[in-house]
């Protein structure tokens, strides 16, 4: 039974690790990304102008895209799983 619920956990940490290596690739990409008016937006908000919208967008884009390779890597999973609730709130 064990060995039922690693498996269960693996396949969550990495499809969840692709949703993230996805959504944070196609922010790279100016216009593809849905969610780019409402990722610039909040990060404005959040630092109140200080960071520019293009930056901020590279910036979220490029940890979207760590939290996605570090959790499919299995790389330390407990930070990045911790980063990723994080970002989510």
């Amino acid at each position: 039974m064990k060995q039922l619920e690693k498996l269960k956990l693996n396949i969550l940490r990495i499809s969840i690790g692709l949703v993230y290596l996805f959504f944070g690739f196609i922010k790279f990409i100016p216009n593809l990304s849905p969610a780019e008016d409402l990722a610039t937006n909040t990060i404005g908000i959040l630092t109140f102008g200080i960071l520019p919208s293009s930056l901020s967008l590279i910036v979220l884009a490029v940890v979207e895209t760590l939290i996605g390779v570090f959790l499919i890597a299995n790389w330390k999973p407990r930070i990045f799983i911790s980063i990723a609730i994080v970002h989510i709130l």
